[in-house]
C-alpha cells in the first residue's frame, strides 16, 4: 500500500481548510476517494476531478504507487 501526497485546489481547498495532506495505506484511486469523502464528508456534494501525477484519472481502479502526487481539482473554465 502506498503513502501519497494529496493536494486540494480552489473551493476544495477552502472547504477542507487544507492545501495538502499525506495519507498512508491506499491501493487505488477508489479507495483514496472513499477515505477522502469519509475525512471530508462535504466532498460528497462537490464536483471535482482527481489527478495522479498531473494526469486526470477516469478509472477509479487505477493503482496508486508510493510517492504519487494526487490532486482534487474543482471545475474550472478559461476565458
Amino acid at each position: 500500500m502506498a503513502k501519497v501526497k494529496i493536494k486540494f485546489f480552489g473551493i476544495l481547498k477552502e472547504i477542507s481548510n487544507q492545501s495538502e495532506i499525506e495519507m498512508n495505506d491506499v491501493a487505488n484511486v477508489e479507495e483514496l476517494h472513499l477515505k477522502i469523502k469519509n475525512l471530508f464528508p462535504f466532498f460528497s456534494h462537490q464536483v471535482y476531478a482527481i489527478s495522479v501525477n498531473q494526469k486526470i484519472v477516469h478509472d477509479l481502479n487505477s493503482q496508486i504507487s508510493d510517492g504519487d502526487e494526487i490532486a482534487f481539482l474543482p471545475p474550472y473554465s478559461g476565458g
